[in-house]
């Protein structure tokens, strides 16, 4: 680890500068952002100032300030400690230029709250709401029936929702929210809730209780899914990566995808037990749900992520990985191939049931 503020890195490569008062942000990678134009822009490499640390986790590159200096510069060890040597003392190799300003963060939650007071406070969330008729219609497009948008507990949030007044409801009621990623405190220590409008959806897990939520966010220019988090703001706190899962364990075959909402409707189109990530490189919440559901008599993993799979080289090399783990712990597992025509399982389920 390099004692080198990560700042300094940031200055000279003149990347985007890290928000006001926020801990961790993320910029475009070299890797997974630019490049073909089949690629959508994104923002995937995160850096943690706090750290001193970088990673993205979709090419899996990561490390400290050095690091991030030969990711960019595509150097050497030694070209980057010369790279950021200007300003730097010969001898001592302390900093003699301007300082950096010390960042004032705000108090955040102390921990994430246990799996039943976070599940109580999204249930609660979820029953203080509705679903908009834009919404329903976009999934009853997907496939689902209105039964299953009501079982699944999809709600909407807009701009028209006063959230305050929402957790205002939940305190009344004596929910808890501290710990529970998404809500914080304004500075008069008025709760309220940090989210985007478009369609929220549960993660829930083996014993169907919700451990986070996503949201599917109705404004086109930005990541389409993300978790709910409250990162940042007072008394809040982030979201932990999490699986989610739909269906009976009374099986020893379960399929594996990307999403939430994907699972969801191919458990309601196939009725299988469908397992879901939120990325198919978010092995360490997956490890753990694996472990839970071979306990429970699961045997054999039948893998459905999306057919770009096969084209995309980072997609490609975090699916090897993923099926590592799977064997590791003790599981066989296959691919499951649907018509080409059709970029998930979900949507080639769609069709073959509408035309039953």
């Amino acid at each position: 680890m390099s004692n080198v503020s990560i700042y300094d890195a940031i200055d000279k490569l003149c990347l985007p500068q890290p928000p006001s008062n926020k801990r961790n942000y993320n910029i475009p990678c070299p890797n997974c952002d630019y490049g073909s134009s089949s690629r959508k822009k994104g923002k995937h490499l995160n850096i943690n100032l706090e750290k001193n640390a970088w990673r993205c986790p979709r090419c899996e590159n990561g490390g400290y300030t050095y690091e991030l200096v030969m990711f960019f510069r595509n150097c050497s060890h030694e070209e980057a400690k010369e790279f950021l040597k200007t300003g730097y003392s010969s001898t001592s190799g302390n900093y003699n230029k301007k300082k950096k300003p010390t960042q004032q963060y705000v108090k955040m939650a102390d921990k994430v709250a246990d799996i039943s007071v976070r599940n109580t406070a999204y249930t609660a969330l979820l029953d203080n709401l509705t679903l908009t008729q834009k919404h329903r219609e976009n999934l009853l497009g997907r496939g689902l029936t209105d039964a299953d948008i009501k079982r699944l507990g999809y709600k909407s949030i807009t701009k028209d929702i006063n959230l305050t007044n929402v957790c205002r409801n939940l305190t009344a009621n004596q929910i808890k929210l501290e710990g529970v990623a998404g809500f914080y405190q304004s500075k008069a220590g008025v709760w309220t809730l940090d989210s985007g409008n478009g369609i929220l959806i549960p993660f829930r897990d083996e014993n169907g209780l919700i451990q986070g939520l996503h949201i599917r966010n109705d404004n086109d220019t930005v990541r389409k899914f993300r978790w709910v988090s409250s990162s940042d703001r007072l008394n809040g706190c982030s979201s932990q990566s999490y699986t989610h899962l739909v269906g009976s364990l009374d099986t020893d075959t379960v399929i594996l995808t990307e999403g939430a909402m994907k699972a969801d409707i191919i458990n309601a189109l196939s009725g299988k037990t469908v397992l879901a990530i939120a990325g198919v490189s978010c092995l360490q919440s997956l490890e753990s749900t694996l472990k839970i559901l071979h306990k429970k008599g699961v045997r054999h993993i039948r893998t459905a992520f999306d057919m770009d799979m096969f084209t995309n080289l980072n997609v490609n090399k975090a699916y090897k990985k993923m099926t590592q783990v799977v064997t590791k712990l003790g599981f066989s597992y296959s691919t499951l191939v649907w018509d080409g025509n059709y970029k998930g399982l979900d949507d080639f389920l769609k069709v073959m049931c509408s035309k039953k």
